[in-house]
């Protein structure tokens, strides 16, 4: 938990989850998601991973992503990101 997440590893997560959320999403029309990443994102990682979810016409599937980075303060600046309502400032 709290860990780092490798670059590497985050730029093909991040380009695989969103199809694979998008071929769920099509097989099953009424499903949301929730995520998460314990922690392990950088803001930088976070940011990237909203905007290629938001690519894939996916941000009004995805409930909330809890815990992305350490601070969750560091999200305010991503306004539309999507946070469980305890972590809302």
């Amino acid at each position: 938990h709290q860990g780092k997440f490798p670059q590497w590893l985050a730029r093909i997560l991040f380009a695989f989850l969103p199809k694979w959320l998008a071929a769920l999403a099509s097989q099953h029309p009424s499903c949301t998601f929730r995520l998460d990443p314990n922690g392990l994102w950088s803001l930088e990682q976070a940011s990237l991973f909203w905007s290629n979810i938001k690519s894939h016409d996916l941000d009004d599937r995805i409930e909330y992503i809890e815990d992305p980075t350490k601070d969750p303060s560091e999200l305010l600046d991503l306004s539309d990101f999507p946070r469980p309502l305890h972590h809302v400032s």
